[in-house]
């Protein structure tokens, strides 16, 4: 008879062993226990729904919410898959479906998305009602660059930089102090899924693992928005990535001069933004390029390690409303990958 039910504290080394022997053998996940727990552990043990056959683990399907970081953010929350693996050899046909099932029927009601899934899988998500699509990679360049290392370049392709503005905005880089004391609101009014300000101190300032970089942008002070940033280095040069924003978008189009100055304060090959959900037009404006995967300009996606190719960032979700905003800090999409 197979159980299911959520993973207890006692069972944590039974379902990294599970990682290790059915997922990816020395995955992350498998051997760093602050990584495991900063993810997915709860008050009561750990977000993450096992299937139990004799006591042994054959099935697991872990999950991380966006009231992870701030429980305030419940009624508007995203429970994100992350991994997702039976055991075919022990598992019963449809296993993993009656895991996902089950996580759906004890969150009713709540958008459930994945990103960062196999590009063979959108089909299956399809199957059963969720949505599916790539994320759109935009990116600009250091015009003080010409010899790029990261990025790979067609010489005969003029690359995008930014486009300054005639409207400035203001930038200042927030720290855990300004939030604490000031309850920003940044979220728009056209998204219903919501993060605070105790979800960005959580989940990006606080991080064990990576530094982050928020920053405050204003037009007026009903047009305001909020940028996370990390810097990466690889092998001695360094890019930027927007990992998730919240906010007016339209902002977006005025932040050539921002992108300007940070790509050349940390002497940046370029910046990249990996999304879904805002409208095409305000990158454009700020002098973005959309990256198609298929010519001869090459910006990577993934550092750990590292792959010099194009390589799309798919996503699925089911969700009540048709107004959805993904970003590359979503879900689990920007944790260590490699063990320190």
């Amino acid at each position: 008879m197979i159980k299911i039910d959520f993973c207890q504290r006692k069972e944590i080394s039974k379902v990294q062993e599970f990682i290790n022997d059915h997922w990816k053998k020395g995955h992350i996940l498998a051997q760093n226990d602050i990584l495991f727990k900063w993810l997915y552990k709860n008050k009561d043990g750990y977000n993450f729904l096992i299937a139990k056959k004799n006591e042994n683990i054959i099935g697991a399907l872990g999950f991380i919410k966006n009231s992870h970081f701030d429980p305030v953010i419940t009624n508007n929350d995203i429970i994100w898959l992350a991994l997702w693996k039976v055991n075919e050899k022990e598992a019963p046909p449809g296993l993993g479906l009656i895991l996902l099932k089950k996580l759906e029927n004890i969150n009713p009601n709540k958008t459930i998305a994945v990103l960062g899934i196999n590009q063979d899988h959108p089909r299956i998500y399809k199957a059963i009602n969720y949505d599916t699509g790539i994320m759109d990679h935009f990116y600009l360049t250091n015009p003080d660059i010409k010899n790029f290392r990261v990025l790979m370049n067609d010489k005969y392709k003029k690359l995008p930089t930014p486009k300054i503005s005639s409207c400035k905005l203001i930038s200042k880089n927030i720290l855990i102090s300004d939030l604490d004391k000031i309850d920003y609101n940044y979220n728009s009014k056209n998204f219903s899924n919501k993060k605070t300000a105790k979800y960005f101190i959580n989940k990006y300032l606080n991080n064990p693992f990576y530094n982050y970089q928020l920053f405050h942008l204003q037009k007026t002070d009903a047009q305001i928005a909020l940028i996370v940033l990390r810097v990466i280095n690889i092998e001695n040069n360094k890019i930027i990535r927007v990992i998730d924003f919240e906010g007016d978008e339209s902002l977006i189009s005025h932040a050539g001069d921002f992108f300007l100055k940070i790509i050349k304060k940390e002497k940046a090959e370029y910046v990249d933004f990996l999304q879904y959900g805002i409208q095409k037009k305000y990158f454009l404006s700020c002098g973005f390029e959309l990256l198609n995967t298929h010519n001869t300009i090459i910006v990577p996606n993934y550092f750990e390690p590292f792959i010099q190719k194009n390589i799309p960032l798919l996503f699925s979700y089911k969700f009540n409303n048709d107004k959805i905003r993904i970003f590359k800090g979503d879900g689990d999409q920007d944790r260590p990958s490699l063990v320190a």
